[in-house]
């Protein structure tokens, strides 16, 4: 069980009159000061040929701070007069199961591919819902191949707030050598973009310590 906790404030000055300025401010200036929340539940597997297992998740946050009037810099949901929610909280689960090397989850997730992630730039990350499969049967060699029909904004309690339609994410990480590393993934965002992403990576020992 993890715990995190995070403040932030952000501001900006659009001095020229971009994006939207709410009516009676300067030329969209833009504040918020918040505190965020987020808790990850990660359990072991059954024992048994098929082990099976839960993640869980649990988000909150408090608006501070934002000044009276003043538009949302993403950290709070805002309507459309540019007022906004003082709180937000959100949950998740996914149900996984392990057979020997190869993993299979279904719900809400965390995803960190190079070419389909969720964003954790604000209080609250984003978080995917659908099915992923990690696979490390052969040695040295990590298989990912995923699904997600839906995702819930940084500011959007509902699991579809982004209007995701369907996302296909596959890729392979094969480790030629302890310091010697090559990944290859592909997806393709239904109606957004397709994506492919090749990475060498080479890391070069100093000594012992760098």
């Amino acid at each position: 069980l993890n715990l995190k906790l995070r403040a932030l404030y952000m501001n900006r000055d659009y001095k020229h009159g971009v994006g939207n300025p709410t009516p009676g401010t300067d030329k969209g200036y833009r504040e918020d000061t918040g505190l965020g929340a987020q808790m990850f539940y990660e359990s072991g597997f059954t024992q048994g040929t098929i082990g099976a297992g839960v993640d869980a998740m649990g988000f909150g946050s408090v608006r501070l701070d934002g000044g009276t009037g003043r538009r949302s810099n993403g950290l709070f949901a805002a309507d459309d007069e540019g007022n906004l929610e003082h709180s937000q909280t959100k949950g998740g689960a996914a149900v996984k199961f392990r057979f020997s090397n190869t993993v299979l989850k279904y719900g809400q997730q965390i995803v960190a591919s190079p070419v389909f992630a969720t964003d954790d730039g604000r209080l609250l990350p984003e978080v995917a819902t659908g099915t992923s499969i990690t696979s490390n049967e052969i040695q040295d060699l990590t298989l990912n191949i995923g699904r997600f029909t839906s995702m819930s904004a940084q500011t959007g309690m509902g699991r579809d707030s982004l209007g995701l339609k369907s996302a296909d994410i596959a890729g392979a990480t094969y480790a030629f050598t302890k310091n010697f590393t090559g990944t290859v993934a592909a997806s393709d965002v239904e109606d957004y973009w397709k994506r492919q992403y090749v990475n060498l990576n080479y890391t070069l020992p100093i000594d012992d310590l760098q």
